[in-house]
C-alpha cells in the first residue's frame, strides 16, 4: 500500500535516535485484541491481501524480531514469500537458549541472531545461529534497549517486531516502539491478548501508549490501522 510506504519513509526521515533502529510493531489481532486462542494455539486472522502486506513490510525492514515462544508455538519461517523482496535478518529473543535444532527457521537463508542471557547454556545441537549474550534490565528481563543498540551497531536501521504477546507488551512498556501497523480481523475471539497487564496508571487513554496521526484502510475483510507511537 502506497500510503503505508509513504508513512514509513517519513517515519524513517524523522527518526532521530542515532544509536537505535526505527522500530515498527506489526501484528494481527481480533476486534477484542486477541492474538491467538491461547498461548501456543495460533489463529488465522489475516486475509490473503493482509498476508501480502505483512510480507511487504518484512521486505522493507532490515530485521524481523520475534520471541522464542512464537518460534516454539508457530514454527515460523520469518521469510518474504507473498511478495518480491529480500528476506530480513531473523532475530530471536531467547533468554534460556531454548531454540530447537530442528525448526523451519534453521532453513532460513540467513542464520538467526539469538539474544540470550549471559549464563544461557551453550548449545550442542549444531544449529546455525549467532548468539548475543545480553544483560538483564531492572525487571530481570533481557534489556531491550541494549538489544536495539546491538542491532544498530550491526547495521540494522529498520526493525520489525511481530510478537508474540510478551514481546509486544515488553516493547510497549519500555516505550521503544516508533510506529505500529496493525491488522484487525472483524471477529471477537476472547483469546490471548497483546498485553496481559495495564501499560500505564492513568484514568484516560492519553496516559497509555497510543497511536497518533492515525490512518486506516480496508484490505478484504481486514482493517489496517497505522500511526506513530506516543508513549
Amino acid at each position: 500500500m502506497k500510503a503505508i510506504d509513504d508513512f514509513l519513509a517519513q517515519a524513517e526521515r524523522e527518526h532521530n535516535s542515532g544509536d537505535l533502529p526505527l522500530v515498527t510493531l506489526a501484528y494481527a489481532q481480533s476486534l477484542d485484541g486477541s492474538l491467538a486462542l491461547r498461548r501456543g494455539e495460533p489463529i488465522n486472522l489475516s486475509s490473503e491481501s493482509a498476508y501480502a502486506l505483512t510480507h511487504h513490510l518484512r521486505a522493507w525492514h532490515d530485521a524481523l524480531l520475534v520471541g522464542i515462544g512464537t518460534v516454539l508455538s508457530d514454527d515460523p519461517q520469518l521469510t518474504v514469500r507473498f511478495v518480491d523482496g529480500e528476506d530480513p535478518q531473523p532475530v530471536i529473543l531467547d533468554t534460556h537458549l531454548r531454540l530447537p535444532a530442528k525448526t523451519r527457521l534453521h532453513a532460513h537463508p540467513i542464520p538467526a541472531w539469538v539474544f540470550c542471557a549471559p549464563n544461557a547454556p551453550t548449545s550442542s545441537s549444531g544449529a546455525n545461529y549467532r548468539t548475543f549474550p545480553t544483560p538483564f534490565d531492572k525487571n530481570n528481563r533481557l534489556d531491550l534497549r541494549h538489544i536495539l543498540g546491538t542491532l544498530h551497531a550491526n547495521g540494522i536501521r529498520r526493525l520489525m517486531v511481530e510478537g508474540g504477546a510478551g514481546i509486544i507488551e515488553s516493547f510497549l512498556r519500555a516505550g521503544l516502539v516508533n510506529t505500529a501497523i496493525l491488522t484487525i480481523a472483524p471477529a471477537w475471539v476472547g483469546g490471548l491478548k497483546s498485553a496481559a497487564t495495564p501499560l500505564g496508571n492513568g484514568k484516560c487513554v492519553q496516559d497509555y501508549p497510543h497511536l497518533q496521526s492515525v490512518h486506516s484502510a480496508q484490505l478484504e475483510e481486514n482493517i489496517i490501522v497505522w500511526g506513530y507511537l506516543k508513549n
